[in-house]
């Protein structure tokens, strides 16, 4: 479940082209902690949204301590990505904002999606793998912004490590999403 660390390691490698000082390399290392943080956190925000009383085979942690210590451990983790994050630098703290609201927003549609009445919408046609579903539609929307931009961030932040320049950045950003 790594992956998001190891492609933003990877990201800064190609980008230092492995000339990096072992203290640059565990500067880097440490970065991919935030965004780990972020994501963890966001996990055990779900399983309570989700009422999922497992995680990974385990009992999830509000099922075990409740739901007002699964809510502030994971806000605390939250704040210590921040935390991180910001000890990087301003581009990699506004990285760190800009993604975890994109990742907010993909939830709040999801929840509002949960919610809603949408049988109308699905208008799904599976000639050919082709669909015209709003249904479809809005779920690829919420899994690039819930999902993808982790990834996407995650090299961003490996390249931003390394100094890399805008595009550089930009195009590892993209081959993460």
């Amino acid at each position: 479940k790594r992956l998001r660390p190891l492609l933003s390691l990877l990201s800064y490698k190609v980008c230092t082209g492995g000339r990096e000082t072992p203290a640059d390399y565990q500067r880097a290392l440490e970065g991919t902690v935030s965004i780990e943080l972020a994501h963890t956190a966001s996990l055990l925000h779900d399983d309570i949204m989700d009422e999922d009383e497992k995680r990974r085979g385990k009992p999830s942690l509000y099922t075990k301590k409740g739901i007002p210590h699964a809510i502030l451990k994971g806000h605390k983790m939250l704040s210590t990505g921040f935390g991180i994050a910001i000890n990087h630098g301003e581009k990699i703290g506004k990285l760190y904002v800009n993604t975890w609201d994109e990742v907010l927003t993909g939830q709040i549609k999801e929840v509002d999606f949960n919610t809603e009445e949408n049988e109308d919408e699905n208008e799904i046609e599976l000639k050919g793998f082709t669909t015209k579903s709003k249904i479809y539609k809005l779920y690829k929307q919420i899994i690039d912004q819930k999902t993808a931009a982790l990834f996407a961030s995650s090299c961003k932040a490996g390249a931003f490590e390394a100094n890399a320049n805008g595009q550089i950045a930009q195009t590892l950003s993209d081959y993460g999403r």
